[in-house]
């Protein structure tokens, strides 16, 4: 069941946070310790509360001196995030009116996944990506966007052999699964269409030439 995190008590931090957690919460704030040092993230259900909980884990950290920055996203549903800039949130003097969940400090909307991207796509697969080129999966990798559960594809040139070390990866970053394909989580409109497509299945040395058309990627 979707879970939303509704009061101070529902809270949950952790190093990170796990995916399966991210995944189930339906609603709720989430911050993110963006130095790279650090996973450092916590789900709370107020802005107010998020950012009073990150500067109390900067106060006691001492990785983080002079180095204090992070992300806010709010989860509106199972399907749906936005970042939020709290650049100008007076916390000393605006704490109850930040109460509410985001407020006029929400920024850009963005999908979640709602799906499992590794589910969809594996080593060896062919894929062929918008502008007609095709590639050669060699790795699915889970990854974060903006803190949340995202993948990652390594990719090559049709007919690489990938049991060598000499092929120029490609890569598509911070992927998302909706109703079986696979998207970006980013950019204007990032549901219009699919990353990718997965198109057919090769050994991981496979030559693409049985495919037909030869394209190259």
């Amino acid at each position: 069941m979707p879970e939303v995190i509704a009061e101070a008590s529902d809270s949950v931090v952790g190093r990170p946070i796990p995916r399966e957690t991210l995944r189930s919460t339906e609603r709720g704030v989430l911050i993110t310790c963006t130095n790279l040092q650090c996973e450092w993230q916590g789900l709370f259900p107020t802005v107010y509360h998020a950012v009073r909980a990150v500067r109390a884990h900067y106060d006691h950290e001492r990785l983080h001196r002079g180095s204090t920055t992070y992300m806010v996203v709010a989860l509106d549903d199972e399907a749906t995030a936005c970042t939020v800039d709290v650049s100008q949130l007076g916390l000393s003097v605006q704490e109850q009116r930040y109460q509410s969940q985001c407020g006029a400090v929400r920024e850009a909307e963005f999908p979640r996944t709602t799906g499992d991207v590794s589910e969809l796509v594996e080593r060896g697969d062919r894929i062929e990506l918008p502008d007609g080129r095709y590639g050669k999966v060699a790795s699915v990798s889970e990854s974060r966007s903006c803190g949340l559960p995202a993948w990652s594809v390594r990719y090559a040139e049709p007919g690489t052999d990938l049991t060598r070390d000499d092929w120029q990866p490609k890569f598509q970053n911070e992927l998302i699964a909706r109703d079986g394909s696979i998207y970006r989580s980013y950019g204007p409109d990032p549901l219009a269409a699919p990353a990718f497509e997965v198109v057919g299945e090769t050994g991981h040395q496979a030559d693409f030439s049985e495919f037909g058309g030869g394209a190259s990627a």
